[in-house]
């Protein structure tokens, strides 16, 4: 499995990966995440960026903005899939995975290495690629983390959710996907 839709080295990225690492994929995402504590009421501030993304057997690197995007580069971070929210298809919202519930990617086209067609393809084959890997990776952080006393009793029943969830609607894909057979 490899899928190179944008060079590797389009950015300085793969200086975050761990060495030994081979990259599996390499797009475009367009991010968004809160920015600061500036809280106005009940609203807070978001930034929306676009990050070079690549992903690994075992993780996948990105950049989020910092506290001053304007005048301070992103900060390249590398993070397990078993540390991965979610993953999932959002019709005409698109198809992206998310960190955290506050860090959402959404796959983008670099029209310059990608086709209107191909893109649209890829997105619909993206969900099918990786929330398996997801769900695999989340498996085994829960069975080395479980009794694990650093690991907050919170941080695990979060993970079991959303593996629960991720297991859901990978069952809910492949049951569409045999109707279609």
């Amino acid at each position: 499995m490899s899928d190179i839709y944008v060079p590797i080295d389009f950015s300085d990225l793969k200086s975050v990966i761990p060495p030994g690492e081979d990259i599996i994929y390499s797009t475009l995402a367009r991010g968004e995440t809160p920015i600061g504590t500036t809280i106005t009421g009940s609203k807070v501030k978001y930034v929306k960026y676009i990050s070079h993304i690549l992903m690994t057997p075992n993780g996948v690197a990105y950049t989020v903005p910092t506290k001053k995007p304007k005048k301070e580069p992103p900060v390249k971070r590398y993070t397990p899939w078993g540390e991965i929210h979610g993953i999932a298809s959002a019709g005409k919202l698109g198809t992206g995975f998310s960190i955290s519930l506050t860090l959402p990617f959404k796959l983008v086209r670099e029209e310059n290495f990608e086709t209107k067609e191909s893109f649209e393809k890829r997105s619909k084959e993206f969900v099918a690629k990786f929330r398996p890997l997801i769900i695999e990776k989340k498996e085994e952080w829960l069975r080395q983390n479980r009794n694990n006393p650093e690991i907050k009793k919170r941080e695990i029943k979060m993970a079991e959710k959303v593996l629960a969830k991720m297991k859901s609607w990978e069952n809910k894909r492949l049951a569409k996907e045999a109707k279609k057979k």
